[in-house]
């Protein structure tokens, strides 16, 4: 019987092909691993629900608007008289149906006949009182202390030059359109007079 003899060129043929195939297959399972479920591949893009968190952020409330002239009326109130002095609050309330804020002084001065300012406008003077915001609910209130002298209140006649008033002229913080306040009253109306005073709005 005669045997086949292989020459050594035919053996590493044989050897090549045979590791060709091999590593062909080896691709082909590694591809099918990455592809599997619990394969070792890359990690699939995070959806949007990976970030979100187990707490939802409570939604804040809305800041309400500044106070317009037209939501608001102002009156007087608490007078208080002593030593030639004169202190009244001067009463804001929001008669809108939704609620408005005020912050800072208002403008205030003295009307006399025909509407007509009278005297030099209130000085800013703050009393003690901070400035601060003040949220007014519909019908809500707030106040700015007004300050005057009682009478001359230590300026001569020729300096204070009484004068009748109809009421006040009153600005609200923020805004240009006074508001109306009646208060028949004699104050110094002269031009180098200074002591009518208005706080900041608060409670």
């Amino acid at each position: 019987m005669r045997t086949a003899t292989q020459h050594p060129g035919s053996l590493r043929t044989a050897v090549g092909t045979t590791a060709v195939r091999a590593g062909a297959l080896t691709a082909v399972v590694l591809a099918a691993v990455a592809c599997s479920p619990g394969g070792g591949g890359p990690a699939a893009a995070p959806t949007a629900s990976a970030f979100a968190t187990g707490t939802a952020t409570a939604a804040r409330p809305p800041v309400a608007a500044p106070c317009r002239t037209a939501a608001l009326r102002a009156a007087l109130a608490g007078p208080d008289v002593g030593a030639g002095q004169y202190r009244v609050r001067v009463v804001f309330t929001n008669v809108s149906g939704r609620a408005c804020t005020l912050t800072g002084y208002p403008g205030v001065w003295y009307v006399g006949a025909h509407g007509l300012r009278s005297g030099n406008r209130a000085r800013r003077a703050g009393g003690g009182r901070p400035v601060t915001t003040v949220t007014l609910a519909p019908r809500g209130t707030a106040y700015a202390v007004l300050h005057d002298a009682n009478g001359p209140g230590g300026y001569s006649l020729a300096q204070c030059r009484l004068t009748a008033a109809e009421g006040l002229r009153v600005v609200p913080p923020g805004q240009r359109t006074a508001l109306f306040v009646p208060w028949r009253t004699r104050h110094c109306a002269g031009r180098g007079v200074t002591a009518l005073t208005i706080g900041p709005v608060g409670r």
